[in-house]
């Protein structure tokens, strides 16, 4: 079967034709620049937003709504870390010192479902995950019992059940002190023990009123900024960096009672 096909005459450009259609690409550009930029003005806008609206309510947040972790039960003071995501800077420390690891090479994603507590990149690609309940039993009996598993009245994961597993970026605008946390490891010297301690105390502040959620890491901002930290000579240097670290923060503490409008901004 033979198909024909029909050839156009040629037709004679001039010499102006290229430059008509470099003036149309020109003309162009700056619509292409203006849609471009504009719907990442409206995406940041949006992003700007959903942040602002976070920071809201947790400026409002009170004690009993930060300590309702709607999957682990942890007590106060964990569970206040949970919610500032001070927890995971403490891990992602912990990780570095416990593993050899470097930072950069230590990530931090929320995952909602609290059921893959870590995950491990392999050099071919491939991954390892920790999956189990959030049920404190199981680390605790690990960590009294390990490298040896023992029995615990905990119900095998059914992930048919679960259904789905989902993850997300952290926002660090959102909560800083995942990002204290890592410039505090980084930094390295006594700034995790200084960090450690005004946590402690920014959270004992929180839990009985004192100052509001977002207080917390503002307070561990000024403590880390205002507080020396070398590295240790001694273990007893990390007892006095601990002390001096507490009695800033309760001295931070005393100015906000003294201006409490501004401590709560």
């Amino acid at each position: 079967m033979y198909q024909t096909y029909a050839h156009k005459k040629p037709v004679a450009k001039t010499e102006d034709e290229p430059r008509r259609r470099h003036w149309k690409w020109l003309l162009l550009l700056p619509v292409l620049l203006l849609l471009f930029f504009g719907w990442r003005a409206i995406a940041s806008s949006r992003n700007l937003a959903k942040v602002k609206s976070l920071q809201e309510q947790m400026a409002t947040a009170t004690p009993e709504q930060a300590v309702a972790h709607p999957n682990w039960s942890m007590g106060a003071k964990i569970s206040i870390d949970s919610a500032t995501m001070m927890n995971k800077g403490l891990e992602l420390i912990e990780a570095h010192h416990l593993f050899a690891v470097p930072y950069e090479r230590i990530d931090v994603v929320v995952h909602p479902q609290s059921l893959i507590h870590s995950l491990i990149s392999l050099i071919d690609g491939a991954m390892l995950a920790h999956l189990g309940h959030p049920d404190m039993r199981v680390p605790i009996a690990y960590a009294l019992h390990g490298p040896d598993r023992v029995e615990l009245p905990v119900e095998a994961l059914d992930l048919a059940a679960v259904g789905e597993l989902s993850f997300e970026e952290p926002d660090i605008a959102a909560f800083p002190c995942l990002g204290l946390a890592r410039e505090a490891g980084e930094a390295g010297g006594m700034a995790p023990c200084v960090l450690n301690a005004a946590n402690e105390v920014a959270v004992g502040a929180f839990l009985a009123g004192e100052i509001a959620f977002t207080g917390i890491p503002a307070l561990v901002e000024r403590v880390l900024e205002s507080v020396p930290a070398p590295p240790p000579a001694h273990f007893a240097d990390l007892f006095e960096c601990d002390r001096e670290a507490r009695l800033r923060a309760e001295a931070e503490l005393n100015a906000v009672a003294a201006a409490p409008e501004a401590g709560r901004r």
